[in-house]
């Protein structure tokens, strides 16, 4: 069921995959205060070069809000003062210059906020992984910024989640399970969750079933149930709706042809 393309949010606990999230040590916390230094890095969009410069404020790399960088990415950016729109096949949003940001009409606390330097506006890097799903990498020692689409290329799941008080989860783990015929057992998929935002590839046409989510904030270990969810490389975005505050419910499926992505609303 194509289901309106919704970023994904919950009423509980979250997931994100460690190995796909940004190095932390990569990213030092951004600051609202005027940077008193910065460095040109060099940004690499799916793999060619851009005109486009980020530059290395206090240790944290960020990403111009140029509409040129993010329509290689599969996004449309508009500007409206200090208020951005963005929208792509399977998300759609807006932030300002504050942590505050509306994913697919639903409010999200970003773990970064966007800061203008010498004219320009830039957002750190970690936003653009947690906003926009994309797969971004920060490499010192070369000074190179590295920002990829997955679409039509993999089956990506990215959102947010929060806690029941509609606070983010601040760490977590998530985990789902695919039958894998060649070991004839259960193959698991463990995600990280940080701020609330989780993003994880899966492998395309591939069933998995539901999420187990553990929030280190708590100490009991939560299993949500929730259909099984079959993605697919160049999938439109597929949504799942919650109807209680315990538990992930609703059909998931998939149609569409571009996105590569989904998205889905855990409730």
């Amino acid at each position: 069921m194509h289901a309106g393309n919704r970023f994904v949010r919950s009423l509980m606990l979250t997931l994100i995959t460690a190995f796909l999230l940004l190095p932390l040590d990569a990213f030092a916390a951004g600051t609202q205060q005027a940077p008193s230094a910065s460095s040109p890095l060099r940004l690499m969009l799916n793999g060619k070069l851009s005109k486009a410069v980020p530059i290395l404020l206090d240790k944290t790399p960020y990403v111009p809000l140029e509409p040129a960088v993010f329509a290689v990415l599969g996004y449309k950016l508009t500007q409206s003062g200090s208020l951005y729109r963005f929208t792509s096949a399977a998300v759609s949003g807006e932030f300002g210059s504050d942590k505050a940001a509306i994913i697919n009409n639903e409010p999200v606390t970003l773990p970064e906020a966007a800061i203008p330097y010498k004219g320009k506006r830039y957002a750190p890097l970690r936003l653009l992984s947690s906003l926009f799903g994309l797969e971004a990498v920060y490499r010192p020692k070369t000074g190179t910024i590295e920002l990829k689409s997955t679409a039509g290329r993999q089956a990506l799941l990215f959102g947010y989640i929060t806690r029941q008080d509609g606070t983010p989860v601040k760490k977590g783990m998530l985990s789902m399970t695919t039958w894998s015929p060649a070991l004839k057992s259960n193959v698991e998929v463990s995600a990280t969750v940080t701020e609330g935002f989780f993003r994880v590839v899966l492998q395309p046409n591939t069933v998995y079933q539901p999420f187990s989510v553990f929030d280190f904030g708590f100490t009991n270990f939560i299993l949500h149930g929730v259909d099984p969810i079959t993605l697919q490389a160049g999938g439109d975005a597929i949504s799942s709706h919650g109807r209680t505050q315990t538990e992930l419910v609703g059909p998931l499926a998939v149609s569409g042809r571009d996105a590569g992505e989904e998205s889905h609303n855990l409730r």
